[in-house]
């Protein structure tokens, strides 16, 4: 069984689900779990957790990410993507540059978002998609992402080519939604493609059928696989003593050495002197003004 993270290029017009089904057919490997949708006709990273890692996904879920897309103005759909059913159109000539780029430096910072009604989000157990589908539009309350950056790459109008940095559980489908409103012309999604999730860049993923022939020749994943104690989270690392790993094991906490910007509730990565990752803790406190603090080790890897 493999243990890490293994980087696909996810192709247009399957789910991320089909992803995850696939490859675990090809590696003959039950535990693979994926860190963050994308929408079917959306391409790019996406990180798939095998075995051990499965446990970490969490981290790379709510990491940011990158996009670059390209929305078309002067159409409404009822998905906001190209997709979906043309609700309405509008024209395009009188809208100036200008126009575009101011609607655009309003989505940065915080943001309040509703989620598209063509969603995986659920109402009451059930998707929003399913739902939709149904004839039955639910309208969740908005929900505060942080877009970091929303620039135009390039205007040929009616279609706009763009880039979008944003903090995880934002829709780029419905900033292009809400981008239309702002210049009251409507707006649909028409591409998008995911670059980064966190440190994680797309030009070390495997496209679907280059892992199929990697399998088929008995080839090594390369750059594309994270071996597990290789991985790289988020937050800082500690390296324990050996006379901690019972404790550690049986989820006891302990006294180690941090770094100065770490503090109460921070996450922090629990090594052994081998670079083997045994633990992620959280820590409980620091241990008066020196650079010790009690730590809780949560996610146990024995």
């Amino acid at each position: 069984m493999l243990n890490g993270i293994l980087l696909i290029d996810k192709p247009r017009g399957v789910t991320s689900h089909d992803v995850v089904l696939h490859v675990r057919k090809l590696l003959h490997q039950k535990k693979i779990g994926h860190c963050g949708t994308l929408d079917p006709n959306a391409t790019g990273l996406l990180i798939l957790t095998l075995g051990k890692a499965t446990r970490l996904s969490r981290f790379f879920i709510e990491a940011p990410k990158l996009y670059k897309g390209q929305l078309i103005l002067g159409i409404e759909t009822d998905t906001y993507d190209i997709e979906g059913k043309i609700i309405s159109r509008s024209d395009v000539d009188r809208i100036e540059r200008e126009d575009i780029i101011k609607a655009f430096a309003k989505f940065k910072g915080e943001y309040l978002q509703t989620p598209p009604p063509y969603s995986a989000k659920k109402f009451k157990g059930k998707r929003l998609y399913h739902l939709a589908r149904e004839g039955k539009e639910i309208q969740l309350p908005p929900k505060k992402v942080f877009i970091y950056d929303l620039s135009i790459i390039s205007i040929d109008l009616p279609k706009i080519n763009f880039s979008l940095h944003c903090s995880s559980g934002t829709y780029a489908r419905s900033i292009v939604h809400d981008l239309g409103k702002k210049l009251k012309v409507g707006a649909t999604l028409n591409d998008l493609r995911r670059i980064k999730i966190g440190s994680f860049d797309v030009t070390n993923a495997l496209k679907i059928e280059e892992l199929e022939e990697i399998v088929a020749k008995g080839e090594t994943l390369g750059k594309s696989f994270i071996e597990f104690d290789a991985i790289e989270l988020p937050f800082p690392s500690t390296i324990t003593e050996s006379y901690q790993e019972w404790r550690i094991t049986h989820g006891q906490n302990i006294i180690a050495k941090v770094s100065n910007d770490v503090s109460s509730g921070s996450w922090i990565k629990l090594t052994d002197s081998r670079n083997k990752l045994k633990a992620v803790g959280v820590v409980i406190e620091k241990v008066g003004k020196t650079n010790m603090a009690v730590i809780h080790p949560k996610i146990v890897f024995k």
